[in-house]
C-alpha cells in the first residue's frame, strides 16, 4: 500500500488494489489515472503480470502525465523566444511551471522500459519522442559533424572559433519534442560524458521534460570513467530536473516470459553439426524472402560495410564482421533497419583481452533489441559463461594500450584503473545483455518482426 497526495495537498489518499474506484469517486479534477487504467487493462488481458512495485511507480508516472497535459508549452511548439534569440543563441528562460521529469532505475528486466512506453503511448501530444540513448547520442554527434562541415565551407575561421553549436542542436531537438523518453541511459563513451551536461543544460533551459530509464542509480553513472569529475555536474543536473525513482522489483520478466526458444536462437560450437544447424536456419529464414542469396554493401556515413551473405532482410555474419571491426551504434542501427533477422557466428567467450569487442557486442545487442531484430548466435560457451571479465590477465590489449598512449596515461596513473581499461562497465552490463538475449529468443519477441 502506498500513500499518495492529491494535487491540492489537502488530505492523503491511500491507494490499494481498489485505487481505480477511489479515484473515480474523488473526481478527475484531483487525480487522472490514465496510465494506471492502461496498466490495469494490460493486466486484465494477460499481457502484463500484476506487480505492486510497478504500481507504486505508476502513481508517479500519472503525476507526470497530468503535469505535462496541463503544461501548455509542452503541447505545442514554443514560438515566444523571438527572432534574435535564435541567432544569438541566447538561453531560453526555463519556466517555473515546467514539470520535473522522471529518472527510473532498477535491475534488468523489471519493467522500466515497459512503464516508460506506457506513458509515451498514452500521452496526448505530438511533440514527444522516444529513443534509445545510444541512438540519441549518435544523432547528436552526427548533427554536430554536419554543422561543422557546413561551417567549414561557409564561415570564416574567426566566426567558427567562437560559435557554439550545442544551442542550435538543442533548438532542433526541442522544436521536435518537448517531452523526451530516453531508454537505457548508460554512459561509457568519454565523448558522450563530456558533452551531456552542456547539452541537457540547454535542453532543460528550453523547457524539455525528460523520462529516462537506467540500470544505474544516478550517482553511479559513468562510474570510474575517465575524467569523471567533469561528468559530475550532469548527475547534479539530472537530480535537479528529474524525480529519481527506483523500481525495486527482483523479478526479471524477460527471463520469466521466455519460452524454449533458447534452443532455436543460441547454439554452442561444440561439434561440426552446429554449423549445419545454423545453415539450415538461414535457409528456413530466407525461404520467405524474394531476393537471391548473395553479398551486399551498405554505405553508412561515407563508409562501406560489407554484408558477406544475405537474402532480402535476412543476413549471415561472423562475429569478426560485426564486433572485431570498428563498428558503432549508428552502424548497428542501420543494420537493424535493413534486416529483421541476423545470424552471428563464432561468438567467443569474452575476457579482458577482448574488452573492445565485448563493448561492441553489448552495443549491438542493445540496438538490435530496441529495434526488435531477431538474432541467432553460435557461441563458444553457454550464455551464462559468455562474459568472463573477472578473470585477471597480465597486461592490456593492443587497443587499450593505444588508447592509453593517445591519452598520455601511464600504467601507475590513477586513470589507468578507469572502467574503460578494466572491463568493469561491461561486466555490469552483462546481466542486462544476458537478460535481453533470453527475451530475444521468446516467441512473443520473434512475432514482432515476423515477415509479412
Amino acid at each position: 500500500m502506498q500513500r499518495a497526495y492529491s494535487s491540492l495537498n489537502i488530505f492523503p489518499i491511500f491507494l490499494t488494489k481498489y485505487d481505480k474506484i477511489l479515484t473515480r469517486k474523488l473526481g478527475t479534477n484531483l487525480i487522472n489515472d490514465k496510465i494506471l487504467t492502461a496498466y490495469n487493462k494490460e493486466v486484465e488481458k494477460g499481457t502484463l503480470k500484476n506487480d505492486e512495485f510497478q504500481r507504486n511507480i505508476i502513481h508517479n508516472i500519472d503525476r507526470l502525465h497530468n503535469d505535462i497535459i496541463s503544461s501548455k508549452s509542452t503541447l505545442s511548439k514554443n514560438h515566444t523566444y523571438g527572432l534574435f534569440s535564435k541567432f544569438l543563441n541566447k538561453k531560453k528562460v526555463l519556466s517555473q511551471d515546467t514539470p520535473k521529469g522522471i529518472y527510473l532505475w532498477g535491475t534488468v528486466g523489471c519493467g522500466k522500459t515497459m512503464l516508460m512506453d506506457l506513458l509515451y503511448k498514452n500521452i496526448d501530444t505530438n511533440y514527444k519522442d522516444r529513443i534509445h540513448f545510444h541512438s540519441f547520442m549518435q544523432n547528436f554527434h552526427k548533427k554536430l559533424h554536419q554543422l561543422k562541415l557546413s561551417l567549414n565551407s561557409n564561415s570564416t575561421s574567426i566566426y567558427k572559433e567562437h560559435l557554439d553549436l550545442v544551442p542550435k542542436i538543442a533548438d532542433e531537438i526541442v522544436d521536435k519534442s518537448k517531452f523526451l523518453c530516453l531508454d537505457e541511459l548508460q554512459v561509457t563513451d568519454i565523448a558522450d560524458a563530456m558533452i551531456l551536461k552542456r547539452l541537457f543544460n540547454e535542453l532543460f533551459d528550453r523547457g524539455l521534460i525528460l523520462f529516462c530509464t537506467s540500470n544505474r542509480v544516478p550517482d553511479d553513472l559513468y562510474k570510474n570513467g575517465l575524467q569523471r569529475h567533469q561528468f559530475i555536474p550532469f548527475i547534479d543536473l539530472i537530480k535537479d530536473r528529474c524525480v529519481i525513482l527506483n523500481l525495486d522489483s527482483k523479478i526479471d520478466y524477460r527471463v520469466l516470459t521466455a519460452s524454449k526458444g533458447l534452443n532455436r536462437c543460441y547454439h554452442i560450437n561444440d561439434s561440426k553439426e552446429t554449423s549445419k544447424k545454423i545453415d539450415n536456419i538461414f535457409k528456413i529464414l530466407t525461404s520467405k524472402e524474394n531476393e537471391k542469396i548473395g553479398k551486399k554493401t551498405l554505405c553508412i556515413l561515407n563508409r562501406n560495410i560489407e554484408v558477406p551473405k544475405c537474402a532480402g532482410r535476412v543476413a549471415d555474419f561472423s562475429f569478426e564482421d560485426l564486433c572485431v571491426k570498428p563498428l558503432g551504434a549508428m552502424d548497428y542501427l542501420v543494420l537493424a533497419n535493413t534486416f529483421h533477422s541476423v545470424i552471428i557466428r563464432n561468438v567467443p567467450q569474452f575476457n579482458q583481452t577482448l574488452i573492445s569487442e565485448c563493448r561492441r557486442f553489448i552495443t549491438m545487442i542493445d540496438t538490435f533489441y530496441d529495434q526488435k531484430v531477431r538474432v541467432i548466435l553460435s557461441t563458444a560457451v553457454p550464455l551464462d559463461e559468455l562474459f568472463n571479465l573477472n578473470q585477471k590477465y597480465e597486461g592490456l590489449s593492443d587497443s587499450q594500450r593505444f588508447l592509453m598512449d593517445d591519452l598520455q596515461i601511464k600504467d601507475k596513473d590513477e586513470s589507468a584503473s578507469a572502467s574503460i581499461f578494466t572491463g568493469a562497465e561491461e561486466l555490469f552490463a552483462f546481466d542486462r545483455t544476458k537478460s535481453r538475449l533470453i527475451e530475444m529468443s521468446s516467441n512473443s519477441y520473434w512475432k514482432h518482426r515476423e515477415p509479412s
